[in-house]
């Protein structure tokens, strides 16, 4: 990003110009993608997109961004709960909020996940995978196993895969967040 936005009209026009990169992608995908797009869909030139992103690239990075900031916010602003199953709970409520806000948007973000776009993804997902291993150390009396680093790893990527999943209109089965849980904590209670 060329700059960061300090004026509340820069902001404004950041996110505008964020949301529409999201409708673009989403209604045309990542390749059919423009610059030109998405300053047209923003409703400003092309010059005013380019004084705020130097490229498409650089606007997609900073929607998944966005995504991943939502999504360390669901770990990191968690309130203590007293037990690992209140706490894994209010937790996955969280994280479906931020994927039922926009799920054709997450759907379309999947095509996002190689390329350039590879390492911006595994240094947030590092990022995440920290922040749930301090959400798990509370509860470490709860959890069979004594590595939480690699117990919080296997959580947030399995989560991951079934969260997306779960974005995906094929995959909608009922009470799907209970499913998550139990899994969760049959895997975290399960001694090997």
């Amino acid at each position: 990003m060329k700059r960061t936005a300090k004026q509340a009209r820069s902001k404004n026009t950041t996110q505008i110009l964020l949301e529409a990169a999201s409708q673009v992608l989403v209604q045309q995908g990542y390749d059919r993608a423009t610059t030109n797009r998405i300053a047209d869909r923003a409703g400003v030139s092309v010059g005013t997109l380019y004084r705020y992103f130097d490229d498409k690239e650089d606007i997609f990075r900073a929607v998944l961004e966005q995504i991943y900031l939502k999504l360390l916010q669901s770990i990191t602003d968690s309130e203590p709960q007293p037990t690992l199953r209140e706490h894994l709970n209010a937790y996955n409520v969280r994280l479906f909020a931020i994927f039922n806000d926009d799920p054709k948007l997450i759907q379309a973000l999947e095509s996002l996940r190689s390329g350039p776009f590879q390492e911006q993804r595994n240094q947030w997902r590092e990022r995440i995978i920290t922040a749930f291993a301090v959400l798990l150390d509370p509860h470490s009396q709860e959890i069979a196993g004594d590595n939480i680093d690699v117990l919080a790893r296997t959580v947030v990527c399995a989560t991951e895969g079934l969260a997306s999943s779960a974005s995906s209109p094929a995959f909608q089965p009922e009470g799907f967040q209970s499913h998550l849980l139990r899994l969760q904590l049959s895997y975290l209670k399960a001694g090997i």
